[in-house]
């Protein structure tokens, strides 16, 4: 498995949302960590002004990871939040 990192803010975010949504945004994390990405998780590039390429999956239709992948194979995850608050901002 690649390495995997978390922006502080991750897991702040985390901790907040219910018991069911906290389990569907970790078993995503894990799937993407693993390589077993599948159309379900409807992964695909974000349009963002930063210098790296982001990245959005979806454990549900109403939450967001975002993430992005690290020179030398790893991972670095952003956020985690609802579909309204990615498509205002994605700094995170």
């Amino acid at each position: 498995m690649p390495a995997v990192e978390f922006h502080p803010r991750f897991h702040k975010v985390l901790s907040r949302k219910s018991a069911s949504d906290r389990r569907r945004i970790e078993h995503t994390v894990e799937r993407i960590a693993l390589g077993k990405i599948t159309p379900g998780m409807r992964v695909k590039k974000m349009t963002t002004d930063e210098p790296v390429d982001v990245w959005e999956a979806s454990p549900s239709m109403a939450l967001r990871i975002t993430f992005n992948y690290l020179p030398g194979g790893g991972l670095f995850f952003r956020n985690n939040c609802n579909h309204e608050v990615v498509e205002r901002r994605s700094e995170f």
